[in-house]
């Protein structure tokens, strides 16, 4: 029994981990701008698209993400792809149209909520209820010993699933 025990508890990651694990990637991501340009052109039709497979592809191999959570990411991306689809490229590139709720994460850092520079997050809080856990934290820009909470709270949600926890959602 000790051992299952053990062998469990050495699979099974705190949430925060996870989190950190994420915003880790996220952050560098920014930083170094390999950030995904998700809006191009369809070469086909000349109409504007989401391209947002590679960014996907880029999620998935981080393994902290429950399949909810790329259910979710997908029909949000549909949805803005319906809209910015309706404007050719070039169009779109002269007046890029107000996204009135299709595409809004469009205008800010999609999981920090800001258009500002973050390089810092800080775990306010975790809270583990059996199989479910949230994890609260804020964005920082951190410069010396300057330091300046950049959004709100974020929540980010998690599901334990076979010894690991995997982030379900987050939202500000």
């Amino acid at each position: 029994m000790k051992l299952l025990i053990l062998f469990l508890s050495l699979n099974s990651s705190e949430p925060k981990e996870q989190v950190t694990k994420f915003y880790d990637w996220y952050l560098n991501m920014l930083e170094t701008g390999k950030i995904y340009q998700l809006v191009t052109p369809d070469e086909k039709n000349g109409q504007t698209y989401l391209k947002y497979q590679p960014y996907f592809d880029s999620l998935k191999k981080l393994n902290i993400f429950h399949s909810n959570f790329f259910a979710s990411e997908l029909r949000t991306f549909q949805r803005c792809n319906s809209f910015i689809g309706q404007w050719k490229w070039e169009q779109y590139q002269l007046e890029e149209p107000l996204y009135d709720g299709y595409c809004d994460f469009l205008d800010y850092q999609r999981w920090v909520w800001s258009q500002e520079p973050i390089n810092a997050i800080e775990i306010l809080e975790q809270k583990i209820n059996g199989r479910t856990s949230t994890v609260k934290l804020q964005a920082l820009y951190i410069k010396g010993t300057e330091r300046v909470v950049m959004t709100s709270e974020i929540t980010v949600k998690l599901t334990k699933e076979s010894g690991n926890w995997l982030i379900t959602s987050i939202t500000k």
